[in-house]
Formats: structure tokens, C-alpha cells, sequence
């Protein structure tokens, strides 16, 4: 029997070998000259573990509820002729230019363009501005769904009956009841605005108030969580990749067989998957499926570049960009299979419209889906289930942006590294306390408008920056030579043409398009002043200003 296994293992490894590894004599050879500054600079344990991590980076808190909303409200199933194309043209392409430069430079987000082009270096300053951005809200989404699982562990759920102490006179269960307004009388709207925000005591985005102290221990919590999983590095977030990438798939099989048990599940996979082809004519729907594509692989803000960069150069890049592209695809579309299967039967139970309940924004996680879990047998099982993979979900991505941070700062200013420790707790320390305001009263005020502002458009031009710079400054011709230096082979002529002239085009008319089409910024029936969707758009000149402000002092300092 051991003989039997060390066989499989044998096998198992060889098919990995062959797949993601290049063992030519060109590769090996590249790898000689390597060997002392790859014994220098941490490494992966395993291909696995660098997958999962890829993974659990680009499977986020969006696949469950953006994802499902945005392709319903463009076209179902005709969305996917979009997205898909999208896939193929912009999304994989980019992806795969940054794995190749992280791989081939072994270096963090700033160090690596000193090599690529010195001049463009700000780049590198400006992903870690659009990193700590990021962050400043995603562990605020972690703490709700920590907040929500403290209270699952209870039957029936908090937030399925109306008699509690934070409930008021205006809730009720909903029987059939059209004409109620779903944000202002449902126990799980209640619990959610009420209980966990309190924001009915805030009364917008310039009327915070003061910090919510139990939302503060909870980030403190998710804080304290993420940090303790990165002090060894990559060495310590790979092993807890094992749990916070596969975890979230068993809780979604759990949802995914509930789901489709329930009564009138089969009506929402209809409204979720009914194609209307009409929509694909539509300027938008082709707008909403390329900025979906391109926040689900996670180019820009420089975590591909970071866990390549720890990769052996002889990994096969493009078999992983077209892995990883189809494990996130797919991955979207069950998720959504979870959330408008669930919608179906509550529509049906309450004899409404699946748009009665759908929310374009984070109501969907958490106000919808934890009513409808609410309404099961063992409720809070299931509940459970929903908020450990909520959880888990946010956790990875967490990893690969404080990671991100950490490598680009140690590789730039070496000094750092020495005090590996306490570089990594200060740089930690700084998204939490920008992260703050968003714990606040009216903290998801703050929530909605960073998940707006924060980081788009600033991080389209960001990797429309990428790709101009590698493909025109650096030269495609010897970056597809770098590439064929590690895996023995040049790549296709699509890949070429969609690092030179597609994506750069194609980010630069989605970043005008974005800013020409926006149509004011809304949180349930609150609308946002003008002044803070000016903020927004100068919060992400901010994030840009070190792009031309380093190319100008390094014009400055070669002229003096």
C-alpha cells in the first residue's frame, strides 16, 4: 500500500510538473544563474500553495453579491457573452503580464520598475496607496460578517422576529405585503441599520458620529485574525490558505444543495440565467461586464506581482492565468446560483417579484441572504455556514493586500526586513486606523461611498499605466523574450496584441466612460452631496500624483 501511494504521489506531482512547471534546458539553464538570489528571498513550499493563494485572492466578498446582481441586471445569461469576451481580451492578458513580471523580476510592487523603467517607479507607490485604500474598508465588510456570526450561534436567529430590544414599532414580519417598504420594516433590515450600524443615529456621510464600540471590537478581532496569519510571511499565510481557500467551497456546497431543495428555487436560476440578448447591444452592459472582469482577477493592486515574485521562474504563467481565470468564472456563477435560487423561494413565499429584494450593494450579504437563511429549518446552521465563508472569503484577500504592502516596502528600503516583526505590525496598523470612520455610526456611509471612490477609477489607470509602460517603454519584444527565457516558448500573438494596443486602449475608455456615465452616488434612499463625489474623484488623483510626480523627480535629479 505505501508503494501504491508513493506511485499516486509520484503521478500526481509528474502531472503537475508538466503542467506548470517548464524543465526545459533554457529554462534550467536561467534557473543556475538565479540560485543564490532565489536561496535569498523566500519561496514558496509548494505550487498548491501559491495557487490557493492566487485564488483566494481573486475569490472574494464580490463573487456573492456583485457578481450575481450585475449579471442579472445585464442581460442573465446573454451577460456572459460579454463577460466572457472580456475575459479573454483584457482580463486574463492582464493578469498574466504582471504574474510574468513578478516572476521574472523576483521583486515587490516599487523595486520591480527600477528594472522594467526607472522612471515609472511612482507606480509602484501608487498600488500601495490603492492597497491601504482597499483595505481601509474590506476589513470593515470581515467585521460585519464577525459580528453576525456572534450572534448565530442562537435559535431562533436575532434577526428573524421583531421582539427584540433594538427593534422598532414599524417592523414586522412580511406576509405577502407588497406595499411595505423592505429597508425600513424587516427584523434582518433592523438588525442590520439598528443593532449592528446604528445608523439611524447618523444622518449621512457628514454626520457620522462618534465610534461604535462593538464594531470597533470586531475589527479589532479581524485585525488582530490577519495580522497573526502574516507574521511568518508567505510561509505562514500559504498554510492558512489551506483553510480560507477550500473552507469557503465546502460552505458553498453546504448553500448550494440547500438552495436548490427549496421551493420555488428553480424561478430564480430563470430570472438569474434567462438570457436577454437584447442587452448585449447595450454600451453599459459591455461597461459593467469589463470592470467586473477586471476587479475579479485583481490586477493593479499589485498582489499578482507579490506572491509571483516568490514563485520558481520556470512556472508555467499562462496554464495558471487560464486556471485560475476559469476557477474564479465559475466559482461567480455558483455563488449566484446560491443567491438567486435563495431569492426565488423567498419571492414565492411572499408572493413578490425577485426585484422586491434585489439590492445593488452589500444589502444583499448582508440583509437579504441572512433573512432568507432565517426562514430555514435549523436556521442557524446554516447561518453559520454563510458567515464562516463570508469570513474566510474576506480573509484571503486580506492576506495578499497586507502582504502586497509588506513586500513592497521591505524590498524597497531593506532595512525594514531586519525588523521584519515590527515592520509588518506598523504596516498593518496603517489601514486600521484609516479604516476607522467606516466603524463609526454612519461608518456604512463611508463604507459605500470607499467601495465607490476608493479604488476605481485610480486602479484601471494603474495597470492601463502597467501595460503602456512594460509593452512601449520597456519593450514588448524583450519581455516576451524574458517570458520565453522561463517557459521556453514565446507567447501567442493574442497575448502581444492585447498587452500593446488592447489594454491600454480598452482600460483608458473604460476609466472616460466610468467618469462620463456616473450617475451620482446613493445608499438606500439617502443621496450623497455633491461635495463627496468630488472628494471621491480627488482621493483618486491623490493615489495617482506619484506616477508623474516621481517621473518628474527623476527628470529633475538627472538634470541637476
Amino acid at each position: 500500500m505505501i508503494e501504491a501511494h508513493n506511485k499516486n504521489t509520484t503521478r500526481k506531482n509528474s502531472v503537475v510538473q508538466k503542467l506548470f512547471y517548464d524543465d526545459s534546458k533554457e529554462a534550467k539553464e536561467l534557473l543556475n544563474p538565479q540560485q543564490e538570489k532565489c536561496e535569498q528571498r523566500a519561496q514558496w513550499d509548494s505550487f498548491m500553495e501559491y495557487f490557493l493563494s492566487i485564488i483566494g485572492f481573486v475569490i472574494d466578498l464580490g463573487n456573492v453579491w456583485r457578481f450575481p446582481t450585475v449579471c442579472y441586471q445585464n442581460g442573465g445569461g446573454a451577460f456572459l457573452i460579454p463577460f466572457l469576451v472580456c475575459l479573454f481580451v483584457i482580463g486574463m492578458p492582464c493578469m498574466y503580464l504582471e504574474l510574468a513580471a513578478g516572476q521574472y523580476f523576483q521583486q515587490g510592487n516599487i523595486s520591480i520598475w527600477t528594472k522594467i523603467n526607472p522612471y515609472m517607479k511612482g507606480i509602484g507607490f501608487a498600488v500601495v496607496i490603492v492597497n491601504i485604500l482597499m483595505l481601509s474598508y474590506y476589513n470593515t465588510l470581515q467585521a460585519y460578517a464577525l459580528y453576525y456570526l456572534a450572534f448565530s450561534f442562537q435559535s431562533p436567529l436575532p434577526w428573524s422576529d421583531c421582539n427584540r430590544s433594538w427593534n422598532t414599532n414599524s417592523c414586522h414580519l412580511r406576509v405577502n405585503d407588497t406595499n411595505t417598504s423592505y429597508d425600513i420594516n424587516s427584523p434582518a433590515s433592523e438588525f442590520f441599520t439598528h443593532k449592528l450600524l446604528g445608523s439611524y443615529k447618523s444622518s449621512g456621510f457628514n454626520d457620522l458620529k462618534s465610534i461604535k464600540p462593538d464594531i470597533l471590537l470586531a475589527l479589532i478581532l479581524v485585525f488582530i485574525l490577519t495580522t497573526s496569519c502574516l507574521i511568518g510571511g508567505i510561509k505562514t499565510s500559504g498554510k492558512a490558505v489551506y483553510v480560507t481557500a477550500l473552507l469557503p467551497y465546502v460552505c458553498l456546497a453546504v448553500l448550494i444543495f440547500q438552495s436548490l431543495l427549496l421551493d420555488g428555487s428553480y424561478e430564480g436560476l430563470k430570472y438569474y440565467l434567462t438570457p436577454k440578448f437584447d442587452k448585449i447591444f447595450e454600451l453599459k452592459v459591455w461597461l459593467a461586464a469589463s470592470v467586473q472582469v477586471f476587479f475579479s482577477l485583481g490586477p493593479g493592486f499589485g498582489v499578482l506581482i507579490t506572491y509571483s515574485s516568490y514563485t520558481k521562474k520556470n512556472t508555467n504563467i499562462k496554464n495558471l492565468t487560464i486556471l485560475c481565470s476559469i476557477v474564479n468564472c465559475l466559482t461567480s456563477l455558483l455563488y449566484g446560483v446560491v443567491v438567486f435560487a435563495g431569492l426565488g423561494y423567498m419571492a414565492k413565499r411572499l408572493s413578490v417579484d425577485i426585484n422586491y429584494f434585489l439590492k445593488d450593494g452589500i444589502g444583499l450579504v448582508y440583509v437579504v441572504y441572512p433573512e432568507i437563511i432565517s426562514t430555514f429549518k435549523m436556521a442557524y446552521i446554516f447561518a453559520i455556514v454563510f458567515f464562516i465563508m463570508l469570513i474566510t472569503l474576506g480573509m484571503d484577500s486580506a492576506f495578499a493586500g497586507m502582504e502586497g504592502l509588506f513586500t513592497a516596502i521591505t524590498d524597497e528600503f531593506p532595512i525594514c526586513r531586519k525588523y521584519a516583526l515590527t515592520t509588518r505590525f506598523l504596516i498593518s496598523v496603517i489601514p486600521f486606523l484609516t479604516s476607522l470612520p467606516t466603524v463609526t455610526y454612519g461608518g456604512i456611509y463611508v463604507v459605500q461611498w470607499m467601495d465607490t471612490f476608493a479604488i476605481s477609477p485610480s486602479v484601471l489607470v494603474v495597470v492601463c499605466v502597467e501595460t503602456v509602460t512594460i509593452s512601449w517603454f520597456y519593450g514588448l519584444d524583450k519581455f516576451c523574450k524574458n517570458i520565453k527565457e522561463m517557459n521556453s516558448r514565446t507567447p501567442y500573438l493574442n497575448w502581444r496584441i492585447s498587452w500593446k494596443y488592447l489594454c491600454p486602449s480598452i482600460l483608458f475608455l473604460i476609466v472616460v466612460l466610468d467618469i462620463l456615465f456616473f450617475e451620482g452616488l446613493q445608499y438606500g434612499s439617502y443621496i450623497y452631496p455633491d461635495w463627496s463625489v468630488n472628494f471621491g474623484y480627488l482621493i483618486n488623483i491623490f493615489a495617482l500624483l506619484p506616477i508623474p510626480g516621481y517621473a518628474l523627480f527623476c527628470l529633475l535629479k538627472n538634470k541637476l
